[in-house]
């Protein structure tokens, strides 16, 4: 992933509880590109003694397969998730010059076949992805997929206006490029209102149904059992 993505900021936040609890370092690694592909099958590959773990969203697990014909993992025979970490619920976010305000205004724009707006995230089958292709179902929207490497990239064209819409999590760099007045945000897709945004509508206040959209965030490891490390992981 690449190093504001939410995978790694996850990894880093949780990784000194976890060396704490085993006695000895826990080093992120970061291996970008490719939707974080490199990364899931780089811990296929790694011995299965416990010592190479995975933090990943949903895709790795399941709709990877489904998107990619030449992947070189198998998340049930590879893979044994150790535990949930964390849902992170996203929102969209629109570049400063789109002119709608509201979620309403965002959808009759995109809608109108004159408008040319188009929309990114790190690759086919990220959550970011499949939340704003539900997006364009429940409304009929008119966005133009664009794939990145890793978020960073996306959230930089979004500064500049070479992108006009993403979907992302509430945190990271968000809720400060928001208070710079660099992008705006329309809508949570959560069940309920953010935190970060309490003034900010659901997608489903705002008329939008069954669109609740989240990313969520487990570590895995190599499905082998060969050390006394490997049962001390299971909590």
């Amino acid at each position: 992933s690449d190093v504001c993505s939410s995978d790694l900021i996850v990894t880093r936040a949780y990784s000194p509880h976890l060396a704490a609890a085993l006695g000895q370092p826990v080093i992120p690694e970061n291996r970008p590109a490719s939707g974080g592909i490199i990364a899931v099958e780089l811990v296929a590959r790694s011995p299965g003694d416990g010592y190479t773990l995975l933090t990943y969203g949903t895709a790795a697990m399941t709709y990877n397969k489904l998107i990619y014909a030449d992947i070189k993992y198998d998340a049930e025979r590879d893979f044994s998730p150790i535990t949930q970490l964390t849902e992170a619920p996203l929102a969209l976010y629109v570049s400063t010059g789109v002119p709608a305000r509201t979620l309403g205004e965002f959808v009759a724009l995109a809608r109108d076949p004159a408008s040319r707006l188009n929309y990114g995230a790190p690759g086919y089958g990220h959550p970011f992805h499949l939340a704003m292709e539900l997006f364009k179902e429940r409304t009929g929207a008119n966005l133009q997929f664009v794939p990145y490497k890793g978020g960073t990239p996306v959230v930089q064209d979004l500064v500049s206006g070479t992108l006009q819409a993403m979907f992302y999590t509430a945190g990271n760099q968000m809720p400060a490029l928001i208070r710079a007045g660099k992008i705006r945000v329309l809508a949570s897709a959560g069940e309920k209102r953010l935190a970060e945004y309490p003034d900010v509508p659901t997608a489903e206040e705002a008329g939008v149904q069954n669109s609740v959209a989240a990313g969520t965030f487990a570590l895995y490891r190599s499905e082998e059992h060969t050390s006394e490390l490997q049962s001390r992981l299971h909590l």
